[in-house]
């Protein structure tokens, strides 16, 4: 009685949430796989988030006379008319954007490749993101509330000294209150690996949510050591977010765990921007919420068209995607998440030249071997690459070396092979925001 009183309590505490996500529900019922119908509501949101923009924020009213910038669209395909939006240029004009702002709730990305940039948001602007993970959640029978385990690595967030003692204890009663488990995702090493696995075996949730790094980690675990995981039985799905996934992944995290493997898309300025499906390939962008679009290096570009506190117009993400549905130049839906194009290395031939490969191909080809757990590189000089590698005890790095060197060439003959060195390494890198670093500086 006291857990259905509780359940009613945290239904009223978040009425509004739960008001939105029904709503939204029904509205992508009734909409889904329209094109017509998106591409004239992307439009209308567009022009009325512009309007609003120019005369409610100085930045934006600025942005538009610098770039003699229309007063509305025609199209969506117009965007292109506006300049790129990037980090660096909100960094560097920080004073038109929280100026005439008294007060103000802020999200920061991680910084993880430079200084940290701050964005305004807002108590209506979370409700939404909210309503819009787990539009995304929902699809695969996971709903708010819902018993999870979240595998985190974002503790440098809580502050330091008294205050961050206080924010640590408050997040702890208010995981409490979602029935959230919260479990460190900075450390990778096996034996943390294998402590996870029996914990998780014990675990009752609906779902399991963390780096794509920490979930392959544990698979790998699982697969390798041919584990009998007996994870409850109300466990829907295992959610990989935050880091580029391959479809090695994939593969391997529905093999250990035998439930759908989802794919959330997001970052902290945004929150969700897409997710995978139930049904249909790919993942589905949240057109009521976003306007996706890619340059001719398929690099993703976002325009925010929901209630926000400061709009992103045709905003860089630095995200190389792979588009599957869309409505002129406004996507719909993506086949998949290629990473960033500063991922690229360049190793050095035999004749002295070299050869531009994607890093996630390098990972790919080391994740085919059993008791490789976390995966990191680095390019050095003369075109030359240094990977580290976090392996299982039993296995032996020279046998790992020598078959990626063997799958490299296959598809790359002609490389130097001396131009590539594995390094064992007792834990992964990380970035400040706690991911596995697949390309270390």
């Amino acid at each position: 009685m006291f857990k259905s009183i509780t359940k009613a309590g945290l239904r009223l505490l978040f009425y509004r949430r739960l008001m939105l996500l029904n709503k939204k529900q029904n509205f992508y019922r009734q909409y889904e796989g329209d094109l017509e119908f998106i591409r004239d509501y992307q439009l209308r949101a567009f022009n009325k988030v512009w309007r609003k923009a120019k005369i409610e924020i100085p930045f934006y009213k600025w942005w538009s006379d610098e770039h003699n910038l229309p007063d509305r669209l025609f199209s969506l395909d117009d965007l292109a008319l506006f300049p790129v939006l990037t980090k660096e240029i909100l960094q560097k004009n920080e004073s038109l954007i929280f100026g005439t702002k008294h007060s103000y709730k802020t999200v920061s990305t991680g910084g993880s490749t430079g200084q940290p940039t701050s964005f305004i948001t807002s108590n209506k602007q979370k409700d939404i993101e909210y309503a819009n993970t787990y539009l995304g959640r929902s699809d695969f029978g996971i709903n708010p509330m819902d018993k999870v385990i979240l595998f985190w690595g974002h503790s440098h967030l809580f502050g330091s000294g008294a205050w961050g003692q206080v924010n640590q204890v408050k997040r702890i009663l208010a995981d409490k209150l979602i029935s959230t488990t919260r479990l460190n995702a900075y450390d990778l090493s096996p034996v943390t690996v294998a402590r996870y696995v029996k914990r998780l075996s014990n675990e009752t949730a609906v779902c399991m949510i963390g780096y794509t790094s920490l979930l392959y980690s544990l698979a790998r675990y699982i697969v390798d050591n041919r584990v009998n995981f007996t994870c409850s039985s109300n466990l829907q799905a295992v959610i990989v977010t935050a880091e580029t996934v391959t479809t090695k992944d994939i593969d391997v995290i529905g093999k250990a765990f035998n439930v759908p493997v989802v794919i959330e898309y997001g970052m902290a300025e945004t929150s969700v921007v897409a997710y995978s499906t139930s049904e249909g390939r790919g993942l589905r962008i949240l057109w009521d919420s976003f306007i996706a679009q890619t340059d001719k290096h398929n690099q993703l570009n976002l325009t925010t068209i929901y209630d926000r506190e400061f709009p992103l117009i045709n905003y860089e993400t630095k995200d190389i995607v792979e588009p599957l549905v869309q409505i002129g130049t406004s996507l719909v839906r993506i086949e998949n998440i290629k990473g960033r194009s500063r991922d690229n290395v360049k190793l050095r031939t035999e004749d002295g030249g070299f050869l531009e490969l994607s890093g996630i191909l390098i990972v790919h080809i080391i994740k085919g071997n059993a008791g490789v757990y976390s995966i990191s590189y680095k390019q050095c000089l003369d075109n030359e690459l240094e990977v580290y590698v976090v392996l299982d005890s039993k296995v032996d790095i020279k046998a790992v070396e020598r078959s990626f060197l063997k799958e490299l060439k296959k598809e790359n003959d002609g490389f130097d092979s001396t131009a590539v060195r594995l390094i064992r390494k007792d834990d992964a890198f990380r970035t400040l925001a706690g991911k596995t670093a697949m390309r270390v500086q």
